[in-house]
């Protein structure tokens, strides 16, 4: 990658940032909170998918 590909690339994730910053930090702090039960049926099938991904993996390699 080029020089000036890379500095127009910082200047977009710097972009990015400057627009894109107070809107998310307003968003998380007017947003709900979640209780356990809501954190664990989110994490349940994410840590399924992992485990299915590992097997798989472990499946192929022998």
């Amino acid at each position: 990658m080029g020089i000036w590909e890379q500095v127009g690339l910082a200047a977009v994730a710097i972009a990015v940032l400057v627009f894109f910053g107070p809107g998310v930090n307003r968003m998380l702090k007017d947003s709900r909170k979640g209780s356990r039960a809501d954190w664990l049926g989110v994490a349940f099938p994410i840590g399924l998918v992992i485990l299915f991904v590992l097997v798989l993996i472990m499946l192929v390699r022998h």
